[in-house]
C-alpha cells in the first residue's frame, strides 16, 4: 500500500497509515481491535476528528469487522480496492484442494462465499466506493471462476448490498493498487465521492 499513500499525498491529507496485519493468522475481531487502538492514536496526535479510508482486498473485511465492533469509528468516506465483500468462490476452491483446515488452522475461512455476511456493512452515513478488477473478457483471469475476476475476487463478490458508488478496470488482483488507473479512481472518489466514467 506504500505506493498508493504515496499518491495520495497531493490531497494534503495530514498523514497517511499503511498499518499491515497477519490476517491469516488471527480472527479478523483481533485484528479490528489493533486498528481501532491505531486510528484513535492517529487521531489524536494529529487533532482531527475523521479520517479517509482506501483498503485492498480483505482490508475491506477487516474494515467492516471494525466497524461492526465500533460503529462510531469516524471513518469519513471509504474506497475498497478488490474487496471480497461476498466471500470469494477463489477460496473455497483452494481449500478444496489444499485442505489445509483439516489439521486445525482455516485461514481461508472469513474468506469463503457468504462467510463476511456476519460482518455489519459500512453504515449509511458512510459514502462508499469500490473499485473491482476484471479482465473484460467475461471470462476474468482465472478459468475456475464462474464470471469474470481479477484472479482471485469475481465481480459480484465485490459489492455490497448496500449503496455505493461501484466501477470495474482492467486488472490483476495483485496490480490494483499499483497501476495508475485504479489510483485515479480512488483519487477521483476521495475527492468528489464519484469515480471517473469514459
Amino acid at each position: 500500500m506504500w505506493w498508493l499513500a504515496h499518491t495520495l499525498k497531493e490531497l494534503d491529507y495530514k498523514a497517511s497509515y499503511t498499518p499491515t496485519f497477519g490476517l491469516h493468522m488471527s480472527p479478523l475481531e483481533e485484528h479490528a481491535h489493533l486498528l481501532h487502538q491505531q486510528i484513535q492514536e492517529a487521531l489524536e496526535t494529529h487533532q482531527v476528528s475523521k479520517l479517509d479510508v482506501v483498503t485492498y482486498s480483505m482490508g475491506g473485511l477487516l474494515v467492516r469487522a471494525l466497524l461492526t465492533l465500533y460503529p462510531d469509528t469516524p471513518i469519513q468516506q471509504l474506497v475498497m480496492i478488490a474487496p471480497p465483500n461476498q466471500g470469494a468462490e477463489m477460496a473455497d476452491w483452494v481449500r478444496r484442494w489444499i485442505p489445509i483446515h483439516e489439521l486445525g488452522w482455516d485461514p481461508l475461512a472469513p474468506l469463503l462465499p457468504k462467510a463476511p455476511n456476519v460482518l455489519e456493512e459500512p453504515p449509511a452515513h458512510i459514502p462508499v466506493g469500490i473499485i473491482a478488477g476484471c479482465k473484460q473478457n467475461g471470462a476474468g483471469y482465472s478459468p475456475w471462476l464462474k464470471e469474470d475476476n481479477d484472479g482471485k475476487v469475481c465481480l459480484s463478490e465485490t459489492k455490497l448490498e448496500r449503496d455505493h458508488q461501484w466501477i470495474s478496470v482492467k486488472g490483476r488482483h495483485p496490480s490494483l493498487i499499483l497501476h495508475p488507473k485504479p489510483l485515479q479512481q480512488v483519487k477521483s472518489f476521495l475527492q468528489s465521492q464519484s469515480f471517473v466514467t469514459d
